[in-house]
């Protein structure tokens, strides 16, 4: 487990009727999507163990099989849980440019580590052989579904709208569930970003615009349910 969350709770947050977000089981947060038939997950923690963790509290809710698992950036702790959550017949989806922001993070992970170590105080003395660099527990399963700007799919009787948001990554993407959805009396957003730090070489305003755009003005005007899965990372929202 990453040390920046060992000494947290582990829990599931409700944060609207059928979504449930895993939180402080890896550094960044996990969604679970309860449709009428199968659960759509949206990303998987930072590792294996992680991810079964969170996976065997959430089996007290539903039995439900797994359908979509939904990674929103190629980032390590939101992609190394998958193989936890896969099995036949589930589909893993991905903005286009994540096989590809992925293959050159990790041929560029020499400077990446020196980058993290300057931006986020890492690597930290390890102690009782923790340390906060994430679990090497590697569980990614590369996508089978890619898509450009927009897509859509429908779940048991639930619509997700996934939109390309550069946020903390150029192959960042935001999942929209529309206010119709029988899953929940509210619409729902999940928009994993860290649009305050510099990672990345991104246009600001652009990506402003894009979102403005992807949402139409509907999720700023909206209760926010997602507010509630706060803290997963260092304490920050996540």
């Amino acid at each position: 487990m990453d040390s920046r969350v060992r000494n947290r709770k582990a829990r599931l947050i409700q944060a609207t009727d059928r979504v449930y977000c895993a939180n402080a089981y890896s550094v960044s947060n996990a969604l679970y999507v309860i449709t009428k038939k199968s659960v759509v997950v949206i990303d998987t923690t930072e590792s294996i163990s992680a991810a079964r963790a969170s996976l065997a509290d959430f089996r007290k809710i539903t039995e439900l099989p797994v359908s979509w698992i939904v990674y929103t950036h190629f980032h390590g702790d939101h992609i190394r849980g998958a193989k936890a959550f896969h099995g036949p017949g589930v589909k893993i989806i991905a903005q286009r440019r994540m096989p590809e922001d992925l293959a050159r993070n990790n041929m560029l992970l020499p400077y990446r580590e020196r980058v993290n170590a300057i931006q986020l105080g890492t690597p930290l003395p390890a102690g009782n052989g923790t340390s906060v660099l994430n679990d090497p527990e590697d569980g990614y399963m590369p996508p089978d579904t890619l898509f450009d700007e927009e897509f859509r799919f429908e779940e048991g009787g639930t619509q997700f709208e996934l939109y390309h948001t550069q946020g903390e990554s150029t192959d960042h993407l935001m999942v929209w569930m529309p206010r119709k959805n029988p899953v929940s009396r509210r619409p729902f957003l999940s928009l994993f970003s860290d649009a305050e730090q510099p990672v990345e070489s991104r246009p600001p305003r652009g990506e402003m615009d894009r979102v403005a755009r992807a949402n139409a003005g509907a999720a700023a005007r909206m209760p926010h349910p997602f507010a509630r899965c706060a803290g997963a990372r260092g304490g920050g929202d996540r």
